[in-house]
This record gives C-alpha cells, sequence and structure tokens, in this order.
C-alpha cells in the first residue's frame, strides 16, 4: 500500500479520514495545519487535503509524483490548485467517495 499524508484542521474528521485509509492498509501521516505538513509529507505517495491557510505553499512544495487530492466546501479552488490537484471532490465528501478516489490514485497502474 502506499503512504499517505492526510491534512485537516477539524481534529475528528482528520482521525476519521485517517482511519478509513489505515483500514484499508494505507501508512497514513497525520497534519493539523499545513506547516505540520510541509514539515511531514517526504516520501508520501498521495496527499488528501482540506484546503487550509498556507495551502499553496505546501503545493508548490509537493514533488510532481506525488498525488493530490483535494477535499473543499467553495465552490472553486485556486488555478494553482486546481492545475496541482489529481481530484478535488466537494464537501462534505462521503468516506465511499473518498476511499474510491484515494484507490484511483493509489493503483499499482498509475
Amino acid at each position: 500500500m502506499c503512504r499517505v499524508l492526510v491534512v485537516e484542521d477539524d481534529p475528528d474528521q482528520l482521525e476519521i479520514r485517517a482511519t478509513l485509509l489505515a483500514n484499508v492498509g494505507h501508512e497514513v501521516v497525520r497534519a493539523a495545519t499545513t506547516a505540520d505538513a510541509l514539515r511531514r509529507f517526504r516520501d508520501c505517495d498521495l496527499v488528501v487535503m482540506d484546503l487550509l491557510p498556507g495551502v499553496d505553499d505546501l503545493i508548490a512544495e509537493l514533488p510532481d509524483a506525488v498525488r493530490v487530492i483535494v477535499l473543499s466546501g467553495r465552490d472553486s479552488v485556486s488555478e494553482r490548485i486546481a492545475v496541482r490537484a489529481s481530484e478535488i471532490l466537494r464537501k462534505p465528501c462521503p468516506s465511499r467517495t473518498l476511499m474510491a478516489a484515494v484507490s484511483k490514485w493509489t493503483s499499482p497502474s498509475r
């Protein structure tokens, strides 16, 4: 499986997403802020992230090989995020939708 960084400032949502990913065998790294994420993204294959302050800095630092799933309650995201995101999911996002996207971007054929 993959190493997945989950970036979320809501502690309950962070735990739910991390647990879902761990239950299917992914190694999960948690970050509650983009500053945490900037310190922890090394060696991650996928980032699942909420749009938090400083997200543009994180996007700029991620290697091209790292896939990014953005969760957003907004109707639109910045062009920089839209270009870099592998997928953008609208919040609230059902768990099955998130897990389908994770499966899609972590499959061996990707």
